[in-house]
């Protein structure tokens, strides 16, 4: 499965399976971002110590976004180190929130589709002649509206694991 983000210069194609399987390679649990002395890090959980609890372990460290040359220029990449670390623990913590969202879409997208498909064969069955053809189309529309109600118990079954 495939995501395509348009409206931009380019299209960019987002592999979801390979975003999935970073995800399950990533380290696991709530990532935190933090401000560490002059450093914005992501930290996530690493263990348990006895008397302190969990301990939390910095996993990824951002810079800040301008920086300096040995000849005094200066260039700035946009945003803040505290702010990329921000959005970078949001989206880990997000990943199985927003893919939930995302299979709802498609199978919300596959109902549409398939009744759509089952209007256009009504609609050409309809003005058909040929009691040939007219059987065959009957045939066409019971496996469309099959297709349709699969693709509706698909799409509520996901709702209802969202919900609980």
């Amino acid at each position: 499965m495939s995501l395509n983000v348009e409206g931009t210069e380019m299209e960019t194609a987002v592999d979801l399976a390979t975003l999935d399987a970073l995800f399950a390679a990533a380290t696991p649990g709530e990532w935190k971002p933090r401000t560490m002395y002059s450093l914005s890090v992501v930290d996530a959980p690493g263990g348990t110590d006895t008397y302190f609890g969990t301990v939390w372990g910095s996993i990824v460290t951002c810079e800040e976004t301008e920086q300096t040359d040995g000849e005094g220029r200066t260039w700035s990449a946009g945003g803040t180190a505290k702010a990329n670390a921000a959005l970078i623990a949001a989206l880990h913590n997000a990943w199985p929130a927003i893919r939930r969202r995302l299979e709802i879409g498609d199978a919300a997208v596959e109902v549409w589709r398939a009744e759509e498909r089952v209007e256009q064969l009504l609609m050409t069955n309809v003005f058909n002649m040929d009691r040939y053809r007219q059987a065959e189309l009957s045939a066409e529309i019971d496996l469309e509206r099959l297709k349709a109600s699969a693709a509706r118990s698909r799409l509520r079954a996901l709702r209802e694991a969202q919900n609980g």
